[in-house]
C-alpha cells in the first residue's frame, strides 16, 4: 500500500510538446553534450559515443527513440542514466528541473501497450519513464551487418 506521503523525485525533461520524468535514482549526471563520434551501422536511434568522466558512453537520441519530433534549438544535454549495471547517455534538449511526485497521484499510462516504457502519468501529464525497461528495449540492440 502506498502512503499519502510517499514520493519519488524525478528529473523532468521536455521532448517536443511532451514532458517525461526520469526517476532520480537512475540519473548519474547531467551535463552539456560535448562531441559525439558516430558509430557506423549503429542506426538512427544512437547518436554515437561521447566521453563522460573519462569513459565512453553510448548516446541515445531519446526523442528520436520515442518517436517524438523534438524541435531544434537549445543546447543538447547529456543525461547519464543507469539501470541493471548499464550506463547510457540520453540526449535531451530541455531539462525542466527536478520535482517530487506523490506516488499515490501517479496514474496508469494512457496506452500501456504502445510507445514509451512508462510507469504512469502525473495529474499534470508528466509521463514517468521506466528506465530499466527503456534500456532493455530490444530495438536498441545494434546488430552486426553480417548477422
Amino acid at each position: 500500500m502506498i502512503a499519502a506521503e510517499d514520493t519519488m523525485s524525478v528529473v523532468v525533461v521536455a521532448l517536443g510538446r511532451e514532458r517525461y520524468g526520469i526517476p532520480i535514482g537512475h540519473v548519474r549526471e547531467i551535463r552539456p553534450l560535448g562531441g559525439v563520434a558516430r558509430v557506423p551501422g549503429a542506426g538512427e536511434r544512437w547518436l554515437g559515443l561521447s566521453k563522460a568522466r573519462g569513459e565512453l558512453v553510448a548516446v541515445l537520441d531519446l526523442a528520436g527513440h520515442l518517436g517524438i519530433g523534438d524541435p531544434p534549438g537549445g543546447d543538447p544535454q547529456l543525461m547519464l542514466v543507469e539501470a541493471d549495471g548499464l550506463v547510457v547517455g540520453l540526449s535531451v534538449r530541455v531539462v525542466v528541473g527536478v520535482r517530487s511526485v506523490a506516488l499515490a497521484e501517479i496514474g496508469p499510462p494512457l496506452d500501456p501497450g504502445e510507445g514509451a516504457p512508462v510507469l504512469g502519468l502525473t495529474p499534470d501529464i508528466v509521463a514517468i519513464l521506466d528506465v530499466p525497461a527503456l534500456l532493455a528495449d530490444p530495438a536498441l540492440v545494434v546488430r552486426d551487418a553480417a548477422e
